[in-house]
């Protein structure tokens, strides 16, 4: 979603979760078409980490 904020020259983005706003890749981030803050992006990853969804990458040495 985009906010504009009067008092700033940029264009704002706001978190689809926790609605915090603020400027894209500073403050939030697009992930798969959705803005999360970066808050609420670790948590969510954290989350899918401990059910074993996020796909674990391996390397060679």
């Amino acid at each position: 979603m985009l906010k504009l904020d009067r008092y700033s020259e940029s264009i704002l983005f706001q978190c689809d979760r926790c609605q915090r706003a603020g400027e894209l890749f500073t403050d939030v981030v697009e992930d798969e078409g959705f803005f999360y803050c970066w808050g609420c992006l670790g948590e969510m990853r954290n989350k899918k980490e401990k059910k074993g969804e996020v796909n674990q990458r391996s390397y060679a040495h």
